[in-house]
């Protein structure tokens, strides 16, 4: 009787707002305050392409001029504005499922439903990857075949593991950035009454500040059990916190009344491929090489407003710069403006009286000066040709002196000091004999006719072997080919092309300078330079300077390189 009751009374309210709404013209339901997020970018086809989130219904498409996109201090054109869904483009899904002891068997089922929903709703070539985690992370690979997807779905099971959860977040954050399988456009879903039982590891702002930083949209469905406490209602806002801080996230929480428990697949789908993609042109952009601010501005006609930004950094700079100069490069040159025809003048009528220079007619003027030149030419080469003559009939001055009459004499300590420095076993080219001593003669002499002899050559130094050509080939699907680098010293290896020796600036894993290479004699070493995704040799993480071997493999950033060298 009490729930016939509480029903009754909502029913009349809810008619109460409706009736009261057609009275005043007022809508029963408020819209939602525009809210937009930039989730990516990406450079092709000469345009800068802007990702972006929003809460808006389906179909909400704004008109360019409520848009402003702004790259630094430079407003940019703005090409075209699409659905995500127009694009083409595929989205990766990532689902991961609380399995530890505070969840049941029945909610972790429910999660099950919803991926196998997602897996069969979304496009054929968008991909999807379960995770579980616990204590610890267990993931699948991305898939695209609905069928596999519900196979790995079936086999998340309940565990009596503590909850993880920050960990989780923060791991398959940086994993979608790194992961080559992940499309531009990508979201994080999670499942999980929102318990967390480690009391070390990673705490919730760390957790909190790589949502925001990497600018991935999370949607959180909190499941709690039916009779849920008041600590698992806390549990589930702070879940939904991810959600809300994220770029364009929503929070479900259906047993608290947030989200249609039945839709919730759907919703999340439909926000992803309603989103925006903002195409701006490269043209007459200018880039400084240096980190800079991306912001997007949308105004509505009802006067709503809202806007979002993202720094874009050096790494990325460049790939722009490398974009803006190929445009400019397949450009045809602009063809010159043709000559203007000349106007003729009007003739001019010819004076009857020619005009004097110095009282001279200026035609006789003008002849006289002609010749003077032509003789003073003249005159001079006359001077110069008779000067060299005299130069060359007039006898020496002095005679030329035979060599072979010149016999430098020295005394016996000059002959001594221009022979103790030579070694023994040098043989002299000119005097055709050979410089040194017998072993068995104490006191040798010279011969007094013997030339003076040249300084002995300065041997070469010695050869820097710490000088190698090392190699490092790229593995995988993803291979670019291979990278040659003269090591000698210390080579830095990263994402700045400005402090890197050897730079992967498209490779958003590596740090400024992830790693360096050490050469040491003929041994090379390799050196992690405390970077945020850490160094491996096959397969192993590395702390300072470790010693390779030819053929190791290394891991840096997103790819695996094989490293020899010679």
């Amino acid at each position: 009787m009490e729930c016939l009751f509480g029903l009754k009374k909502k029913i009349k309210f809810g008619l109460f707002l409706v009736l009261f709404s057609v009275l005043f013209h007022i809508p029963a339901f408020a819209e939602e305050s525009l809210q937009i997020d930039i989730d990516s970018y990406s450079v092709k086809d000469g345009q800068l392409q802007v990702f972006l989130n929003h809460n808006q219904p389906d179909g909400f498409i704004p008109d360019k001029e409520n848009v402003e996109v702004k790259f630094g201090a430079q407003i940019m054109d703005i090409d075209d504005i699409l659905k995500f869904s127009d694009t083409g483009e595929s989205i990766s899904y990532k689902c991961i499922v609380d399995v530890s002891g505070s969840m049941s068997q029945e909610r972790i089922d429910l999660a099950k439903d919803y991926i196998k929903a997602i897996g069969q709703k979304k496009k054929p070539d968008d991909n999807l990857a379960i995770t579980a985690f616990g204590n610890d992370l267990i993931q699948s690979d991305y898939m695209t075949d609905p069928t596999e997807i519900e196979e790995k779905a079936n086999i998340l099971t309940l565990t009596h593991e503590d909850t993880n959860l920050y960990y989780g977040i923060v791991e398959e954050l940086k994993g979608m950035q790194t992961n080559a399988s992940v499309h531009q456009k990508k979201c994080l879903i999670i499942f999980s009454d929102g318990a967390e039982d480690q009391a070390t590891g990673i705490t919730r702002e760390e957790a909190e500040k790589e949502t925001e930083s990497s600018h991935i949209p999370i949607f959180t469905v909190a499941l709690l059990k039916n009779g849920y406490k008041e600590a698992d209602e806390e549990s589930a806002k702070i879940l939904g916190s991810f959600a809300r801080l994220s770029s364009g996230g929503i929070h479900f929480a259906p047993a608290l009344g947030d989200g249609d428990i039945n839709s919730i697949p759907d919703i999340i789908i439909s926000r992803l491929q309603n989103s925006l993609v903002l195409k701006e042109s490269l043209h007459d952009v200018e880039v400084s090489g240096k980190e800079v601010v991306l912001q997007a501005d949308i105004t509505l006609e009802s006067g709503q407003s809202a806007n979002d930004k993202i720094n874009v950094p050096e790494g990325d700079i460049k790939l722009i710069q490398k974009e803006i100069e190929r445009i400019e490069a397949s450009e045809p040159e602009p063809e010159p403006d043709p000559e203007p025809e000349p106007v003729s003048e009007p003739a001019k009528e010819e004076s009857t009286e020619e005009s004097k220079i110095f009282g001279l007619p200026a035609t006789t003027f003008y002849l006289i000066v002609s010749g003077l030149a032509a003789l003073l030419l003249i005159i001079i080469g006359v001077i110069i040709y008779f000067v060299k003559k005299k130069k060359e009939d007039s006898p020496a001055n002095e005679e030329e002196e035979n060599p072979d009459d010149y016999m430098p004499v020295a005394d016996d300590n000059e002959m001594d000091m221009g022979f103790e420095d030579l070694p023994t076993d040098v043989m002299s080219e000119d005097l055709g004999t050979t410089v040194g001593f017998m072993e068995d003669d104490p006191n040798p002499t010279l011969p007094l006719s013997t030339p003076p002899i040249s300084t002995p050559p300065i041997s070469a130094p010695p050869i820097d072997n710490s000088s190698m050509e090392v190699t490092l080939v790229r593995l995988g699907k993803e291979a670019e080919g291979s990278y040659k680098v003269n090591v000698s010293g210390e080579v830095p290896i990263g994402r700045s092309a400005s402090r890197s020796k050897l730079a992967f600036p498209e490779d958003k894993a590596l740090s400024g300078i992830h790693c360096t290479l050490i050469s040491k004699g003929r041994h090379l070493y390799i050196k992690d330079n405390a970077s945020k995704n850490g160094t491996f040799v096959n397969g192993v993480p590395i702390n300072g300077k470790h010693e390779l071997e030819q053929d190791d493999v290394i891991i840096i950033g997103s790819y695996e390189y094989r490293v020899f060298w010679k």
